[in-house]
This record gives structure tokens, sequence and C-alpha cells, in this order.
């Protein structure tokens, strides 16, 4: 932790320095040299299909577009348990801060737009390519001078490290929901890096696929993340409501209002962009939270029913099964005389299985085996069709269709190679019959490893 934000400090902090000296030298030249305001005329069809609508609701559609420019205090309520002690407060005072660098620079820039002279004084040939942020930079210390480009500098930076927020907070939020039984479990795990590796991975497939699936295109990107992070708090600001009304403490009137107020204000901007860019594309957020919410709800149904499936209730242990051991033998040499000795060591019925493909080294087999095997009995199965898995898993089948309760285990050896390229020299026959025995029931699977130098 220390490390990373010792690393995402400097662009940090190195935006809001530059934000703010260039609001601050940019009023400074307002007040110094007065510029006639921009008058700033709708022309018909400027707008669009807004122009047609009530004026509350043009009101209502540049205070959501606001709103949204402020999104990303939801990183530090995500992320509490990661502030040093006292954590709450520590994040309360963080978010005090962020609030206010984000009022000051949001009305810095404001206030600076409304007194800009003609924008193609300062925009390119083509002004839609040039931001607000460069429009201002060019306003206030001219186009290609040192502070122009440090702002462009630190915008640039800025925004690589916000992309790396999601990568911070949704592991995080992930593992909560894991935690609860609406995720799978994995995400609830550390790595060693101390991260939530598996959901970093997790998201980082579905950044991939939504950014090569809209090309990039910002345009039709922007309404997924609006409707998703508004319909985020407005269920958050719902839940902390309902959180309230169950504790009902000193003073819990006050905060259920405020989270109330919280949860109207921002569920009137989702509903709002929702409806406006729906053809953009926000039609397909109704799809995906639907699908989410089913997901969830049918993982936690999953667990609800593993659970009851395990639980002890009035269980009683009964009596001991009867056990049987088989040992696959392919051919008879020193590593399989390393399987030979565990299998040796086990109680009960214990037995060798061969299956023959070629019944010309049959003879030389048995001579081997019974010079070695110190009485073990080889069952031998032939393989006319020189299948090697269905004979054995027929044989197991059989086992267990005479006596049902029998737990038997199957001992299979397995070469391991030390060094990898030595590995593609090597066929693979335990891990297949690993795999095809995995969903058999009172089966075991041991596996002896003889390791090649």
């Amino acid at each position: 932790m220390r490390e990373s934000g010792t690393v995402f400090a400097l662009p940090s902090y190195g935006f809001v320095v530059a934000m703010l000296v260039m609001i601050g030298s940019g009023v400074f030249k307002v007040w110094g040299e007065p510029t006639p305001h921009q008058n700033i005329l709708a022309e018909p069809g400027a707008i669009g299909s807004e122009s047609s609508f009530l004026l509350f609701f043009v009101a209502l559609r540049a205070f959501s577009a606001g709103c949204v420019a402020l999104t990303g205090v939801e990183a530090i309520s995500n992320g509490v348990q990661a502030f040093r002690k006292p954590e709450a407060r520590n994040a309360a005072m963080s978010l005090r801060w962020l609030a206010a660098m984000m009022i000051v620079m949001f009305l810095g820039t404001g206030y600076l737009v409304q007194h800009l002279p003609e924008i193609s004084l300062y925009a390119t040939k083509n002004p839609e390519y040039r931001t607000v942020v460069s429009q201002l930079a060019a306003f206030t210390f001219g186009v290609g001078g040192l502070g122009f480009y440090a702002i462009q500098f630190a915008t640039a930076a800025i925004l690589i490290l916000a992309a790396n927020t999601a990568f911070a907070d949704f592991p995080r939020l992930g593992s909560l929901l894991a935690r609860d039984g609406y995720l799978p479990r994995p995400l609830a795990r550390q790595g060693d890096r101390l991260v939530f590796q598996n959901g970093i991975i997790l998201l980082a497939a579905f950044a991939i696929a939504l950014v090569w699936y809209f090309h990039g295109e910002l345009d039709l990107l922007l309404p997924l993340y609006a409707v998703g992070v508004f319909t985020a708090f407005t269920l958050s600001q719902s839940g902390m409501v309902r959180h309230w009304f169950k504790l009902r403490d000193k003073g819990w009137t006050v905060r259920a209002a405020i989270n109330g107020v919280g949860g109207l204000v921002t569920g009137v901007v989702a509903l709002v962009i929702l409806v406006t860019k729906f053809p953009e594309g926000a039609w397909m957020v109704l799809l995906l939270i639907t699908a989410t919410g089913l997901m969830l709800y049918a993982i936690k149904r999953r667990y609800r029913a593993i659970a009851n499936q395990l639980a002890l209730g009035g269980h009683r242990p009964g009596s001991k099964p009867p056990e049987s051991a088989i040992l696959l033998v392919p051919r008879v040499h020193r590593g399989i005389l390393f399987a030979l000795d565990y299998a040796n060591s086990l109680h009960g019925d214990v037995r060798a299985v061969h299956v023959t493909i070629d019944p010309k080294t049959l003879p030389e087999i048995l001579s081997e085996w019974e010079h070695h095997a110190n009485g073990m009995p080889l069952v031998v199965i032939g393989s006319p069709f020189r299948s090697l898995l269905e004979p054995i898993l027929d044989y197991i089948d059989q086992m267990l269709a005479d006596e049902p309760n029998r737990v038997v285990t199957v001992i299979v050896p397995e070469a391991v190679a030390m060094k990898w390229v030595h590995k593609f020299l090597q066929e693979n026959v335990a891990q297949q019959i690993k795999n095809a025995l995995g969903k058999r029931r009172n089966v075991v699977v041991a596996t002896v490893r003889y390791f090649l130098d």
C-alpha cells in the first residue's frame, strides 16, 4: 500500500496543483484583463431532441451531466478497510478533502469557461477535438507555453491513474460480495501480493471485451458507465436508509434523511441519463443489471444448497465401509515399484490391474510382476479396441455395482519430468484417468509420483 501510494501521489498531487495554478492564474487574468462573455445561443437543432422538452427536464439533464463528472468518490467508501486505523475517521477525512478539491476545481473551471472569448481562438482547426481543460490552459498560459503542456501532461497522467481506480476497488467490492455468498468464493481470496488477483483478472477480461466491442468509442461507453454508477449509488443509499431504520440508534432519523435525499437525487440522475442515452447504448445496462441480479441470486441459492447438503444436523458416524484398492499397472518398471510399496501399506482388498493393449507384451509383464510383486494379485483386462480408459472405468463401475457402499482407492502412478521440455515427450495418461474418475462416488484417487531426472 505504501509503495503504490508513493507512485500514485506524484500524478495525483501534480494534477491538483496544476489545476489550482491554472484556475488561479485564469481568475487573475479575467479580473485584470476583462474579456467579453460568450453569448451562447441555441440555434434550431443545436441541442437536439432535448430542446423540445420542458425546461425542468433540460435542467435535470444538465445536472445529471455534471454529476457524472463528479463520480469517483465511491472509491474511498469502497476502500475504507484499506485505510490506516481508525479506518472510518481517516476515510471520512480523505472524503472531505476530495470533496473540497473537486468543488474548487469544478466551480473554478466553470467560472473560467464563462469568461472565455471566442473558443476558436484557443481551439484547433477542429474545435471539437480540444477538451475544455485544454482550451482553458490555452486561454490562461497561451498555446505552446510551459504551463499549457504541464496541464496536458498532468491531465493525461491523472486519466491513466483514474483507470486504475476500478482495478483497486472492484476486486475489494467483489470480495465482500463473495464473502456474503453472492459471487464465487475465489473472488474473496487474496494472492501473495495481498490483492484480490482473481477480481483483477475478471475485471481486466470484461474491460477488454467492452473496449473491443465498442471499438473504444467514449460516446458509447460513457452511458454504460454513468447509468451503472448512479444505479449503484441509488442502491447503496437506499440500503443505508434501510440500515438506519433497522438500527434506530441516536440520531438515526437525520442519517436516514440524508441517505434518503442522496438516494432520491442519484436515482433521478440515473433515470434521466437512462432516458436521454437509451438509444446510444444505455438500454444494454438494463439487460446487464437484470442478468447480473439473476446471477447473484443464483450463486447465493447454490451456496445455500451446498450448505444444506453439508450440514451436520443429526448425523452420526456409521459402520466402517468395506475398502478396496487397485493399483494401475501399465508396465513393470522402477517407478511402478514405488506405487507398489504404497499399495502394500493399505488395508483391505488390494489388487493390481493391467489393461492389455498388445498381447505380445503380456508374458513379459506377468513374469516381471511375479518376480517383484510379493504376492499381490494382478488382474489382466483385455482391450480389443486398444482403449485404456474404458476397461478401467468398467472394472471400477462393476466393483461399485457389486457392493455400492464399497470405497475404492485407485492408485495412479505418474511420472514427473524435472525439465519442462521433457514433458512434451511423455503421454499424460495419469491425468486422463484422474479426470475420468473425478465424478464417481466412493472413489478415491491417489497419485504416486516418481521423478525423472
